[in-house]
This record gives structure tokens, sequence and C-alpha cells, in this order.
């Protein structure tokens, strides 16, 4: 058996490649034959559940003495900062590939990530909600993000109520340092560029929603209709709203004004990751233009010393989207997510 898929079980393996053939379906409005899907609330969280047809959520808590459902292995799949939330079509792709594979996949609706705003907060609701998913299912969970989601993954799962119900963590694109991030998300805005790319757009559209007030009045609720749905915009679309609405604003003033008055180390990896005592998976693209690679290369030097960290630095993504995978990826690549379908 090739390295890349040593101490895998057979089935282990079998949800491995199922869950590969998944992804490369697209989601349509109808639940698959042989899954299940349904809509949860736990901790105050909204959260949608992709499962196997065999299994029942929500399990029953412990020692209540109802029957159980066959346990799955179980991930918990973490939005970026999209106003689509876990209703993306390309994380609804992600669920149920898992689902299909025999993984049950819960997806939560991060509440001020999905209004596209960086808080605290989100870190508390996603530790409630480990801890009350902890009170049903016997087996720790993998924790898997992408691009923010996946900086939240990895900075909750570092938390020490957390740690023994977290078994595995697998970010894609995921920042290390936020400060950093935004600093260079502020330093690149295209200005007056004529034809500014799609992620200098969406990187000044995060940019707009975080300065609110400070710029021109009625421009923010322009901005969070934008982002909603943004992915499925054509790009001559989101260069009209750009040149229209903000091309002309003193963005990166403003950010500059608000930047001191934000605590963005407490959504930060960084210092933090040591803690981890679990398989990591840091995944990112190598020409990522929203979070640069410098981040995961950050990241693994500080989970250097992990019992278990995996790195898989590839183009076959496009920032978190899936773009195709090349015969010289799949070893990593195999590493990388076998942590997604573990028993």
């Amino acid at each position: 058996m090739p390295e890349s898929l040593a101490g895998m079980t057979p089935a282990e393996l079998a949800r491995l490649v199922a869950f590969l053939t998944g992804l490369r379906r697209k989601p349509g409005r109808d639940v698959p034959r042989g899954l299940q899907e349904s809509t949860t609330n736990e901790a105050d969280c909204v959260v949608d559940v992709y499962a196997p047809a065999h299994s029942v959520w929500p399990a029953p808590e412990r020692g209540t003495g109802a029957r159980r459902s066959r346990c799955t292995p179980l991930v918990m799949a973490l939005h970026g900062l999209n106003m689509d939330a876990g209703r993306d079509d390309r994380l609804v792709r992600f669920a149920r590939a898992l689902a299909r594979s025999g993984v049950t996949c819960l997806v939560p609706t991060i509440p001020a990530l999905a209004d596209a705003r960086l808080a605290a907060s989100d870190l508390d609701v996603l530790e409630r909600l480990i801890l009350a998913t902890a009170t049903r299912v016997p087996i720790p969970l993998c924790v898997t993000g992408f691009s923010v989601g996946a900086a939240y993954g990895l900075r909750v799962a570092s938390r020490e109520s957390v740690r023994l119900h977290v078994g595995a963590v697998v970010a894609f694109g995921a920042y290390y340092d936020l400060a950093a991030l935004l600093d260079h998300l502020a330093q690149t805005f295209p200005g007056g560029e004529a034809a500014p790319s799609d992620g200098s757009i969406y990187a000044a559209l995060v940019l707009a929603r975080m300065c609110g007030d400070r710029l021109a009045p009625g421009l923010v609720p322009r901005v969070v209709e934008m982002l909603r749905g943004y992915c499925s915009r054509p790009l001559e679309e989101k260069q009209a709203f750009f040149r229209a609405h903000l091309a002309s604003q003193p963005l990166a003033e403003a950010f500059r004004a608000v930047r001191g008055d934000s605590d963005w180390a407490a959504l930060s990896p960084k210092g933090h990751l040591a803690r981890l005592a679990v398989p990591v998976s840091l995944v990112h693209d190598r020409s990522d233009a929203l979070v640069p690679i410098d981040h995961a290369v950050a990241a693994a030097a500080e989970l250097a010393g992990s019992p278990d960290l995996r790195v898989w630095i590839t183009n076959a993504l496009d920032h978190v989207d899936y773009a195709g995978i090349r015969p010289r990826d799949v070893r990593a690549m195999l590493r990388a997510l076998m942590l997604l379908v573990r028993g």
C-alpha cells in the first residue's frame, strides 16, 4: 500500500474514494438518493445536517436510554466569509460528498460570519456547538473549514474545553494572522484600476463591510447585497459594481482608521497552534490571491511539533474551490484528506 494510505482500514479507503468521486458532482435541489438532509438547532446555532440514510440526527443524548443509531464518522464543516454561509453550492457539494461516503457532516451557519462580519463571539458559538455535539456522539469529530472558517476551526480546536472532543482538523486556505491578512488586502486595494480581478473586488467588498459608516452613506447595504451570492455572479457584474460604488471610496484610509479599534488577535490561529495535539491537514492554493501562501507556511512552522502534520500545497484549488487534481497532487491529497473519513 502506498505510504500516503498507510494505516487506513478498507472501510476508510472506500469512504475516501467515494468522497473524492462525490466532489465531482454538482449539487441539485433534491436530496440525493441514499442521503438524508435536515436542519436543526444546536447551542443556539442553525445547523444543516448531511447524513447517510442509516444515520439519525440529532442523536439521542448519552445516558437517556434512547436507542442510538449506528455511529458514523462525524465532520463539522465551517463556511468562510460568505453571505450564502452553509448553503453555498460548493459547501453543499462537499457535505453531500462526505455523506455519500458514509460520513455525517454538520454545517453550522456561523452568525457574524454569515453576515460578513468578523467577531470573536463566533468562536464561542462554535465552542458551545462542539460541546453540545459531544453529548450525543461518543467519538471525536473532525473540524474542517474554508478560508476564514478554516482559521476559526484551527483557533477553536486549540481551546482547552474542546480538545478532547476534536479528533482532527483539516483547514483549506486558512489565514494565520488576521491583522497581517487585512493589512495585505488593504495594500493591494485596486484603487482606480480599470478591470480589477475577482479576488481584488472581493477584498474591497470585505474591507468596505468592515469600515461601515466611515464610507459613503448607504454603501454598506449595497456591499452586503453584492456579497450575497457573490461567487455565482458574473465578473462583469462585479466589475461594474466596483466602478460604480467602490473605486472612488477612500477605502484604505477608512481601514487604517478602524484597525486600531479591532482585536483581531482573538480570531487568529497565530500563537495557539502548538496546543493542538491531533492530526492537522493544511491545504492551500499555491497562488491564492486572497490568503497568501505565507500564511500556510507560518502555520506549518508553528505546527512543526505536531504529532501528525500534513501539508498539501497545490494548484488544484482556486482559493478554496476545487479546480482539478493533477497526477502529482494525488499522494499529498490522499494523505491530507484521509482525516475527513476516518472512523
